[in-house]
């Protein structure tokens, strides 16, 4: 449960930042936890009289407000540890250390607080990452154990002083472990995810774009076209007699000219074009930039690339070609205008004679004004 406050100052439409910002204030609620604990074993006699806690707690809570800033306002993602782990681990270590110099009976309990700071990076760090942190716990307290030998070396207890060294070097190494396994998860995780999610994208056979992704880029396009950002084009492709390769040489075959001409337009297409596969033999094309007459030549040369590859596989020697249907996107269209037009293009090239471009009458117009 959050309070208001921190409700207001978490994001609604960037669920990145927004758990960035909630594992902060988790941090931030210890911090206030802590203090309390630490306010009343000054009163009880549990640390030092003289235990600085208002300017510990005040200097960890403005640095947290510093990174709560950073996180916020988004600079932080210029980085590459956006939630800066590491830098508030480092903080809560060097408090921890300091509050076990100024804890008397108390120190060997406060070692826990270090295993709390290490919890906070073991669902996000690295192995080697949680190794680092690892290692500048032992230096702080190391740091501690020598600096109080140095004030007062014959106070130092070293049997006590070995035996919590001890412990807590067990228990990071145990962190180390764990977090290097939960790491080894997250990794695999995030594979299979992107697994699934280009899975939902991509057509088995062709390894291309389907038509559910090309929709939603379409709809991206117009969107910009909307706010006058730029114009874009629409091509739909469908392949020559491919119903006679199919029934004349089995499916086997007709997969092959697919997945050919997948390969082909890859190689002839532009890095910035997107084809996707529509349905059956019918594919479609996004040209996110250019003008008519260099969307016509990428299309030609696609039309002619894929008429030299083709085998000459129907019944009668006929190589398998293909037709191209234009179209360009307005402001006013639809998903299925804009596609609606280009199809139309497509009927008029296969209505001519197949294997050829034609660019959609009314849109040549209405770009060439």
């Amino acid at each position: 449960m959050q309070c208001g406050f921190t409700q207001r100052l978490t994001p609604r439409d960037d669920d990145a930042t927004a758990l960035r910002l909630r594992r902060l204030f988790m941090a931030i609620y210890s911090y206030l936890f802590v203090w309390a604990g630490t306010a009343a074993g000054v009163r009880l006699n549990l640390f030092a009289a003289d235990t600085p806690h208002l300017y510990l707690f005040g200097g960890i809570l403005t640095l947290n407000g510093v990174f709560l800033a950073l996180i916020r306002s988004g600079y932080s993602k210029r980085w590459r540890d956006p939630s800066l782990t590491l830098a508030q681990m480092v903080a809560g270590i060097v408090l921890t250390t300091i509050l076990i110099h100024y804890s008397r009976e108390l120190q060997g309990a406060l070692l826990t607080i270090y295993f709390m700071v290490m919890l906070f990076g073991v669902f996000t760090l690295s192995r080697l990452q949680m190794m680092l942190m690892s290692l500048v716990v032992l230096i702080c307290y190391l740091g501690m154990v020598f600096y109080e030998w140095y004030l007062a070396p014959r106070e130092l207890l070293t049997g006590a002083t070995l035996g919590r060294f001890a412990i807590l070097a067990l228990g990071l190494i145990w962190f180390v472990y764990v977090g290097g396994h939960i790491s080894n998860l997250r990794a695999r995780v995030r594979r299979q995810r992107a697994d699934l999610e280009e899975l939902a994208i991509r057509d088995p056979l062709t390894r291309l774009y389907n038509r559910r992704y090309f929709d939603e880029r379409l709809e991206e396009e117009l969107a910009r076209l909307r706010r006058g950002q730029h114009h874009f084009f629409i091509g739909m492709v469908d392949l020559d007699h491919f119903k006679e390769i199919n029934d004349t040489h089995g499916h086997g075959a007709g997969d092959a000219i697919l997945c050919l001409f997948a390969d082909c337009a890859r190689n002839f297409l532009r890095e910035s074009d997107l084809l996707a596969r529509y349905g059956g033999e019918e594919f479609v094309v996004l040209f996110p930039r250019g003008e008519q007459p260099d969307i016509e030549g990428v299309a030609e040369r696609l039309r002619l690339a894929f008429a030299e590859q083709s085998p000459r596989a129907t019944p009668d020697g006929t190589p398998v070609t293909l037709c191209v249907g234009l179209s360009a996107g307005h402001p006013d269209d639809s998903v299925n205008t804009v596609i609606e037009r280009a199809d139309q293009a497509l009927y008029q090239a296969k209505s001519a004679g197949r294997n050829r471009v034609i660019f959609h009458p009314e849109d040549a117009v209405k770009v060439n004004r």
